[in-house]
């Protein structure tokens, strides 16, 4: 095979590649996502990488109790995470749609439509599920083994070097 074809068709590989990583980008920045709850009390933006970006209550969160409306703001965010997660993943397409990464990847994400109130991973229609009554205590943390040792002593203060010693001024007095 020639030289120069050679060099061709490498050119046009790596000009393929760098439409695919330019789609790439421009998918990437446009995959975040704006949800809004099903009542439109809350809205949530979510970025690229799954961070809250966002977060606007309308009028309506006020008729929510603070544990509904915490459930609700948790879902609205979920839900928008999940579809940021998708388009992320969809983002990768043309770089390798059907590779073993790209299969890994997708395996990972929750069906695009898959709506879950937080609690039991049960679909939540409407209202978030939330008990009613004051929500409870988190459990414990199990104690650290040196949690039940006895505090350290206090730093002791240092002595007043006495004035005009022969002491060098740098040395240092543990004691």
């Amino acid at each position: 095979m020639d030289t120069q074809k050679r060099l061709d068709e490498f050119q046009s590989k790596l000009d393929g590649l760098k439409k695919k990583t330019d789609l790439l980008q421009e998918n990437l920045a446009n995959a975040g996502v704006t949800v809004s709850s099903q009542d439109e009390s809350v809205t949530v933006t979510v970025g690229p990488n799954g961070s809250l970006q966002n977060l606007s209550l309308s009028h309506r969160a006020a008729e929510h109790s603070p544990p509904r409306l915490t459930a609700l703001i948790m879902q609205t965010v979920g839900r928008a995470q999940r579809q940021v997660a998708q388009r992320v993943a969809e983002a990768f397409a043309p770089i390798g749609a059907n590779t073993a990464a790209m299969r890994m990847l997708t395996s990972y994400l929750p069906p695009a439509d898959e709506d879950t109130d937080g609690h039991d991973g049960t679909p939540s229609h409407g209202e978030p599920s939330v008990p009613d009554g004051p929500p409870a205590a988190p459990p414990r943390p199990a104690a650290h083994p040196l949690a039940s040792a006895p505090p350290a002593a206090p730093p002791r203060a240092a002595r007043p070097r006495p004035a005009g010693g022969d002491e060098d001024e740098t040395e240092v007095q543990p004691w």
